[in-house]
């Protein structure tokens, strides 16, 4: 099943599966277990056992520039977990807080695929509205936390859209659920008024830019890719990353940088029944594939 089917599918639980049952793992986690041994060009299970858990799919992971809070997307937890957007916080000692519904609207409905601004004061993220269909919002950091969030005015959210990510100038790319096509939106007067089809062929969903606006990854059905902006502003044709993460045992996708560039999450659906874990590799995979000057 192909990642934008089984998204369609998760927005069609909706509220049924935010449960707030907590998982059976440790109550909190070591900064070690998350971040101590970071892989090289192999990629490694991500928190098993505490992000990673058995019997459910996890994906879309995001980690906030300063590390110290984690966003991330889980569907169907064992023993009736904590299921939709969940987050986990370390505290001042370094431990990580169990992972929890985050419900940033505060409504109880279906939240998914939050991902920080470069600069941490942003949030953007996919939830279902009154009617149940999947619309982008984005909230702001406040002293206590994230402000209330709200629906992004204009075009943006005309159709049903999914896992927004944020370039330092402010740029949204998203994925147009219905077209199945990346979009992107610039930032004007701090507003989206309008946007436009990147390109790529139907299929080709969820964008991870670069900060700086120079790459893209994304994925297909099996495959996470990525493309590169030319000098001219144009994107190259999206490459697969190579055997050690585009297995052909395995379907991959749903990739996203760390804040320091140097890691990629993504997801793998190598558990049992197909579910899907979150793994991270080194990035320098991107910078082999750039084209040359």
């Amino acid at each position: 099943m192909s990642d934008f089917r089984r998204s369609r599918a998760i927005l069609a639980l909706g509220a049924v599966l935010l449960a707030a049952i907590a998982p059976p793992c440790a109550a909190q986690a070591p900064d070690s277990l998350l971040f101590g041994d970071p892989p090289g060009d192999e990629p490694k299970p991500f928190g098993r056992g505490f992000i990673s858990l058995d019997g459910r799919h996890e994906y879309g992971l995001s980690l906030s520039p300063d590390g110290s809070e984690l966003f991330f997307t889980a569907e169907k937890g064992p023993a009736g977990g904590p299921s939709g957007l969940l987050v986990t916080r370390k505290s001042h000692d370094g431990a990580w807080s169990l992972p929890e519904a985050a419900d940033l609207r505060r409504q109880g409905r279906w939240e998914f695929e939050a991902f920080h601004s470069p600069d941490g004061q942003s949030l953007v993220f996919a939830g279902d509205d009154e009617e149940g269909k999947a619309r982008l919002f984005l909230a702001r950091r406040s002293d206590g936390g994230w402000g209330s969030p709200a629906p992004i005015a204009g075009p943006v959210n005309a159709s049903d859209a999914f896992w927004p990510s944020l370039a330092r100038d402010g740029t949204l790319y998203y994925t147009d659920i219905r077209k199945a096509q990346i979009y992107v939106a610039p930032l004007k007067d701090g507003a989206y008024p309008a946007c436009e089809r990147i390109g790529f062929a139907r299929g080709i969903i969820h964008p991870s830019v670069a900060p700086d606006g120079s790459f893209l990854l994304c994925n297909s059905d099996r495959d996470v890719l990525v493309a590169f902006r030319s000098a001219s502003g144009g994107w190259g044709f999206p490459q697969r990353l190579g055997p050690a993460i585009d297995t052909a045992q395995y379907d991959e996708g749903c990739a996203s940088l760390s804040p320091d560039g140097k890691y990629i999450f993504f997801s793998r659906y190598d558990g049992a029944g197909g579910k899907a874990d979150i793994y991270w590799v080194s990035s320098s995979v991107v910078e082999s594939l750039r084209p040359k000057p």
